[in-house]
């Protein structure tokens, strides 16, 4: 139990855990900004922020077929 809680903190804001967590993120942030360049970045960023947005959905197929119908009406 002791463990679990621990991982929670993690993720919960306002804790040195989650100061650790971000802060890693923002040099990995920074060193692909500076070895790989801006536009190579914002692709790695679209394609991990795709992959969350299908991997957090339990039905995947409801949720591209509704995302898709959401886009094909906008363009009628």
């Amino acid at each position: 139990m002791q463990q679990s809680n621990q991982n929670k903190n993690w993720f919960q804001v306002g804790t040195p855990q989650c100061g650790i967590l971000f802060g890693l993120v923002g040099v990995a942030i920074a060193l692909s900004l500076i070895f790989l360049g801006f536009w190579k970045t914002v692709l790695i960023a679209l394609f991990f922020g795709l992959g969350y947005v299908l991997g957090a959905f339990r039905n995947k197929k409801a949720f591209v077929e509704a995302t898709i119908s959401t886009i094909s009406k906008k363009d009628e």
